[in-house]
């Protein structure tokens, strides 16, 4: 890959979390999303809840007496987390706890209550994954726009369930946030080598990963 001729562009990754999803679209570098899970009728929803790593996630009572504590003893919270000045003991009143979760892995809990750890009873867990980042892009090539493409960089076998490759550009009355491109990668994940290369279907340059339309604009201001 890096043999190729590359316009290097910046290009930045927002993730939102929706139910027990992760739909992705790209805005910004730095954003953190908060998945929200509700503690109600004996049960932990959405369960599980996949995030990404650097998202929180924030449990919030309904109703009924419980608290969250993970199976391994990292965290305990209801009204607010005992590490963070918080009082995790098990509460019957409308609380609302969180946690950040920067290390990607499987992290499971229960209500101390209600379940026990190894998924007894009221209990959850939840996903984190790897981030994928946007590595380089290329657009506004001389001639026809045959080898137009977006690499993504992140760790191997990482999957993209969820995500979806955004492009914001302007219209021809120069109008700002217009989408246009908006590419699902449900069913796709980062190769061995640790990139992932989406081009048009007429791309000579190398072997892409994935082809798709990408109606990338030419002489705009876009936002990748």
């Amino acid at each position: 890959m890096n043999t190729l001729n590359r316009t290097k562009l910046l290009a930045t990754l927002v993730i939102a979390t929706l139910l027990v999803m992760v739909t992705s679209v790209i805005v910004a570098a730095d954003s953190r999303a908060t998945a929200n899970v509700n503690v109600q009728n004996l049960s932990f929803n959405p369960d599980p809840t996949i995030i990404r790593a650097g998202d929180t996630v924030q449990w919030d009572n309904q109703g009924g007496f419980h608290n969250v504590e993970a199976d391994d003893g990292s965290f305990r919270c209801a009204n607010g987390c005992d590490d963070t000045g918080g009082n995790g003991a098990p509460s019957s009143a409308t609380w609302s706890g969180s946690v950040d979760f920067n290390t990607p892995g499987t992290y499971l809990y229960h209500c101390e209550i209600h379940g026990d750890i190894g998924g007894v009873g009221m209990s959850g867990q939840i996903i984190v994954l790897p981030n994928v980042f946007i590595n380089e892009i290329r657009i506004d090539q001389a001639g026809s726009d045959l080898n137009e493409y977006a690499e993504l960089f992140g760790p191997a076998a990482t999957s993209l369930d969820g995500l979806t490759y955004l492009v914001i550009g302007e219209s021809s009355q120069q109008n700002s946030g217009i989408i246009e491109a908006a590419i699902d990668l449900t069913g796709q994940s980062i190769p061995a080598n640790g990139y992932f290369i989406m081009a048009e279907s007429t791309f000579t340059l190398t072997t892409a990963t994935f082809t798709d339309t990408l109606n990338f604009e030419n002489g705009d201001n876009v936002t990748h």
